[in-house]
C-alpha cells in the first residue's frame, strides 16, 4: 500500500485527543473518564488478544491443510502427462 499522510495524521491526531482527555483533569472530569481495575485490564488485553490467536490459529490450520492438499496431489510432470493422455 503506498502511503497514506491523511491517514497517519487522523491517527495521530486522535491518538493525541485521547491522551489529551485523559491528562487534563477538566476535561477528565466533563467526560467523566475514571481509571479502570484490574479485572478491567484482564477484560481489555483478552478481547484484544483473542482475535489474534483465533487469526493466528486459522491460517496455522489453512497453511496444514494446503500442505495436504499438495502432498496428496500428483506432481505437475505427471499431471501434465495424463492430461496430454486423455
Amino acid at each position: 500500500m503506498p502511503p497514506n499522510p491523511y491517514l497517519n495524521a487522523a491517527i495521530a491526531g486522535s491518538v493525541g485527543l485521547q491522551v489529551l482527555a485523559m491528562v487534563v483533569p477538566g476535561l477528565r472530569t466533563l467526560l467523566g473518564i475514571t481509571p479502570i481495575g484490574f479485572i478491567d485490564w484482564l477484560v481489555v488485553g483478552g478481547s484484544a488478544v483473542l482475535p489474534l490467536i483465533v487469526n493466528e490459529a486459522t491460517k496455522t490450520g489453512k497453511k496444514k491443510t494446503e500442505a495436504a492438499d499438495d502432498k496428496h496431489a500428483l506432481p505437475s510432470v505427471l499431471q501434465s502427462r495424463t492430461a496430454d493422455a486423455l
